[in-house]
């Protein structure tokens, strides 16, 4: 069995060429360990077919952003 996941992106605060950074949960990491499952990591647009083609399921990251709960119809 295999899994994919987007990897989340955090930008850092210097301005040289390392300012970004992508990685995956490690509690991913630590259910793949657990399950004996495979995990894929999709680092862009162009990885996400060929990826999915290969997977059984796939892990969506959550988001460290508190987002406005009037987005989605609640006070």
């Amino acid at each position: 069995m295999n899994f994919a996941t987007l990897l989340r992106y955090v930008k850092l605060e210097n301005n040289d060429v390392w300012d970004h950074r992508y990685y995956a949960l490690n509690t991913y990491y630590l259910f793949a360990e657990k399950y004996k499952v495979g995990m894929s990591a999709i680092y862009n647009e162009y990885d996400f077919e060929k990826i999915c083609e290969r997977c059984d399921g796939f892990f969506l990251p959550g988001s460290g952003t508190n987002i406005n709960p009037e987005y989605y119809g609640k006070p």
